[in-house]
């Protein structure tokens, strides 16, 4: 026992100054880019620039993602035409496990799988599901931990914000 507290009285204390150091996104800042293989070929953030995303990060274990897709894909119907899309990153360190929840849990939005952790360390995801709303030159507007009902309409009028917010001009014009 005596071990046990010895051992969480200085391994505790630098699992909390390596957690508080991570190098997590703030909004205002450039969303981290990624390239991760995904069900269709190789997905990147930056393939969706001059769209709002709503980057998803999941896992199959995870009860309150379940409870999340069928709204995220209801954002996904609702809004795709206005330049929207959901962007799912997967965590699982086993795609089959990843495949099996994809099997009950279908969505239209893109799925992108990060077994190694790539993107997520580079989001130092605070807890699951991790969301992120990216606006069109790619910067990151809102961070969000968790799916709980009662939130759902506020993120969804901020989604409505940015898309609401005009265009940027594109180089050259």
């Amino acid at each position: 026992m005596r071990w046990s507290r010895l051992l969480l009285s200085v391994a505790l204390p630098c699992l909390l100054a390596a957690t508080l150091h991570s190098a997590a996104p703030a909004t205002g800042q450039a969303a981290p880019d990624f390239n991760l293989s995904g069900r269709q070929g190789t997905l990147s953030l930056s393939q969706f620039r001059g769209q709002v995303v709503l980057l998803d990060f999941w896992a199959s274990w995870c009860a309150p993602c379940a409870q999340s897709f069928p709204w995220l894909e209801s954002l996904q119907q609702k809004y795709h035409g206005q330049g929207f899309t959901v962007l799912g990153v997967n965590v699982d360190k086993d795609r089959r496990k990843a495949e099996a929840f994809l099997g009950k849990h279908r969505v239209s939005f893109p799925v992108a799988f990060d077994p190694k952790g790539v993107a997520a360390a580079a989001y130092a995801l605070p807890g699951m599901p991790s969301s992120y709303l990216v606006d069109r030159t790619g910067g990151l507007r809102v961070c969000h931990t968790g799916f709980r009902q009662e939130e759902a309409a506020g993120l969804e009028k901020a989604l409505r914000e940015l898309l609401a917010e005009p265009a940027p001009a594109k180089e050259g014009q």
